[in-house]
């Protein structure tokens, strides 16, 4: 069906031309005082572009294998001048022929400059050609280079969450590992929430993005391993409206924030403290708040971590400008960091503003 298209479209472009140089020849040869009647200025028009839509196929032949480029553009201007010569002489031999013995016109009546008109047409598809075949290569071009860039930016983001996976494993076993010496049933029962996080990870080993609510799943079990690790130093809660449980976010985006929060903020204080993560809709955009209640960070010191750094590079790779990720001292004190990205629910649309929550 698609060489039919295009051969039935061909062949209508060039009947539409052969149509429009028909009047032209009538008008041309009444003027000229070597009348043609309709039917021989339609029949001449119509051969001519015909046979001229029958080498055009050479001539686009000839352009790819003789392109006029740096480098090689004397050569085959040279053979391309031969071509088109040639071209035009074939054609009005042809032409000869058809108008002799199949539909015989008068040869007085006959433009005696179809030979240069020949010579333009050649010249004139050679430059379609080039155009065309200059346009094809700088599109593929482009398409490589963007395939080039998806796929890299693509294996920056596995290796981003790569790293993050030996991250949190050994910090946690570490934890499990002082546990031990104090309370082994509570060392057991983390080893069961490492566990199912290990087997929740492997379920999403092949995934860039994961619904919120699973994300939240994870964290929540990763967060009841370090209450146990901290006892009562550490609470934490975690606020999410119902509606937006749905909605898509990178794969472990929470777990390297609120670990930040407590390496900084409930870690190196003997007093609890605890940790507050919330989600909300805001102008289409999905905003995620970690708030911890530590000391906060000093100014002159304000150096991101690998999870921090991690994380805005894996939202810049995913995201470009439509995600943030703002670390500051909160107004009542602690770190406060926020992270906004695009609202989601399906993979390949995204969704509608939400009313803010």
């Amino acid at each position: 069906m698609r060489r039919l298209t295009f051969g039935l479209t061909y062949f209508g472009a060039w009947t539409l031309v052969g149509v429009f140089f028909a009047t032209q020849t009538y008008i041309g040869a009444w003027y000229s005082e070597r009348p043609l009647t309709w039917s021989q200025a339609f029949f001449v028009a119509l051969v001519v572009w015909y046979l001229r839509a029958l080498l055009a196929p050479a001539i686009f032949w000839m352009a790819r294998r003789f392109r006029i480029a740096s480098g090689t553009w004397f050569k085959n201007t040279l053979i391309h001048a031969a071509g088109s010569i040639a071209f035009a002489v074939i054609e009005q031999m042809l032409f000869n022929f058809f108008i002799t013995y199949i539909h015989p016109v008068p040869q007085r009546a006959l433009s005696p400059i179809e030979l240069h008109v020949n010579l333009l047409t050649y010249w004139a598809l050679l430059g379609v050609a080039h155009f065309v075949g200059y346009y094809r290569r700088n599109r593929e071009r482009e398409l490589a280079a963007s395939h080039l860039e998806a796929e890299l930016a693509s294996a920056k983001l596995d290796l981003l969450r790569a790293q993050l996976h030996p991250h949190f494993l050994f910090n946690t076993l570490n934890g499990i590992s002082e546990l031990m010496h104090e309370d082994v049933e509570q060392a057991d029962a983390m080893l069961g929430h490492l566990s199912d996080m290990l087997r929740s990870s492997l379920e999403h080993a092949e995934k860039r993005e994961v619904r919120l609510g699973d994300e939240i799943e994870f964290l929540r079990r990763y967060l009841e391993i370090q209450r146990m690790r901290f006892q009562d130093r550490l609470a934490f809660q975690i606020s999410a409206p119902p509606d937006l449980l749905s909605c898509w976010v990178p794969y472990l985006i929470l777990q390297p924030l609120v670990e930040n929060a407590i390496l900084h903020g409930i870690a190196p204080s003997p007093s609890p403290g605890h940790v507050v993560v919330s989600v909300f809709a805001q102008n289409g955009k999905l905003q995620i708040e970690v708030r911890d209640s530590g000391p906060g960070l000093p100014f002159n010191t304000m150096k991101e971590g690998l999870g921090l750094q991690n994380t805005r590079m894996r939202l810049l790779h995913s995201y470009g400008a439509s995600s943030k990720l703002h670390l500051a001292n909160g107004p009542e004190g602690g770190a406060h960091v926020t992270m906004e990205l695009p609202l989601r629910f399906h993979d390949w649309e995204e969704s509608l503003p939400l009313k803010a929550k």
